[in-house]
């Protein structure tokens, strides 16, 4: 096949083509996707919830918006084709019919295979996933590897293929992965800390606080600083993969020129942050104080260096305990208060965590009153009402996620 009839069916089955496309979430905190979906995907015909996620119907260009902008989303898969297969020799028929050639280029390497399957006479997932590989090395014979990547290192990382298939009750469906690398790595921090907040659940808890940027932002418990780096860019509308690459920038389909486009389009509309800052944070643990400050000076070098505007500089960092914490030396106004308590071994049983978060209240009723706030806790007996009089200290709302795969509680409300 010649290079121009492969670009032709590429223009028509993948770039021109409209496609359903599968957003997935974090299950549990954010109640907004679809209308954060809604927001992005302006152009799309279709913006559903789906278990575990959401699901669009668009174009290409669609599928860039969503990684570009997505604070809450960790991959978005292209639906390459859905069938039905109780038997290995009509899966494979099935396989080997799917125009590889569109979706992957000829001389990358095999894609990593990702297969799950719930209720299916095929249930056996590596017998499917060698079908897969069997499929593409067949329609791609320069294609090399076992389905690791190029390079586990490093930018290839980055654009690692991936193919997601998916049998429930005998029906298959088959997708590709145009994130790459989970969408809360934002390509901004320095290193990771203890048992770090991902980025898209600090954004989704952020959403449903309704924090916009208007108000003071405090995150006293910062640890790597994913609240206040995820505040900074909603309040400054960066692009939450502004400064990130995705493995949609390997697919036959790609065009670099349009790309670039896009992503200026976007910067363009970031707000810099001038005046003193309005986000607040601080930790014990002084190294973790030194990691955000070295984040920050990082983003506003890149910032510098792509010429978009400086948007970091809304964080304020010291090495201050919450306890010794006072609202009036920060900020005249109420605003929003984020508690992420540590937990797990590094506060050790029950008990100790119950004085604890019994400090917490305390301090949060005694110097807080009138903020927003949201307090993380791995036992929801932590956060219920006071067992002595039983009545809550300021509930109005609590939610369960899980994070790092633990059972956590998220407490939000306004501190009466």
């Amino acid at each position: 096949m010649t290079s121009n009839a492969l670009e032709k069916r590429i223009k028509r089955h993948v770039t021109g083509r409209v496609r359903d496309y599968f957003v997935i979430m974090n299950p549990g905190i954010d109640s907004g996707a679809v209308a954060e979906g809604e927001a992005i995907l302006t152009d799309a015909e279709r913006v559903v919830p789906a278990l575990g996620g959401l699901e669009f119907t668009g174009k290409l260009t669609d599928c860039r918006r969503a990684n570009l902008f997505f604070r809450t989303a960790t991959r978005v898969l292209m639906r390459i084709e859905t069938f039905r297969s109780e038997r290995f020799d009509r899966l494979e028929k099935k396989l080997f019919e799917i125009p590889w050639e569109l979706y992957l280029k000829p001389d990358s390497p095999l894609p990593e295979i990702s297969v799950t399957a719930r209720r299916s006479r095929l249930y056996h997932s590596d017998a499917v996933a060698d079908r897969v590989r069997a499929a593409i090395a067949d329609a791609l014979p320069a294609a090399s590897g076992m389905g690791k990547g190029a390079d586990q290192n490093g930018e290839d990382s980055e654009l690692r293929q991936r193919i997601f298939v998916r049998a429930l009750e005998d029906h298959f469906t088959v997708s590709i992965d145009s994130s790459g690398e989970p969408l809360y790595k934002r390509g901004i921090k320095v290193t990771g800390g203890k048992a770090p907040l991902r980025e898209t659940i600090g954004a989704a808890i952020l959403r449903s606080l309704g924090y916009t940027g208007d108000g003071p932002l405090v995150d006293p418990m910062c640890g790597t600083g994913t609240f206040s780096l995820e505040g900074a860019m909603i309040a400054a509308h960066v692009p939450a993969g502004l400064y990130r690459r995705f493995a949609f920038e390997r697919w036959p389909a790609h065009v670099p020129r349009r790309w670039e486009s896009d992503r200026a389009e976007a910067a363009s509309v970031i707000r810099p942050q001038s005046g003193l800052p309005r986000i607040f944070a601080s930790d014990l643990d002084g190294a973790a104080c030194n990691r955000l400050q070295e984040t920050i000076a990082k983003i506003n070098l890149l910032s510098d260096a792509d010429g978009h505007p400086r948007w970091a500089d809304a964080i304020g960092v010291g090495r201050v305990d919450f306890f010794d914490l006072l609202p009036k030396d920060l900020t005249a106004e109420k605003g929003t208060l984020l508690l992420n308590p540590p937990y797990g071994l590094r506060m050790g049983d029950l008990k100790k965590s119950r004085q604890m978060y019994a400090e917490i209240f305390g301090r949060l009723l005694s110097d807080w009153k009138g903020w927003q706030v949201a307090l993380i806790a791995p036992d929801k007996r932590l956060i219920l009402p006071d067992p002595e009089n039983g009545k809550p200290l300021f509930r109005e709302r609590i939610q369960s996620f899980s994070h790092g795969g633990l059972k956590v509680f998220l407490l939000t409300g306004i501190v009466k």
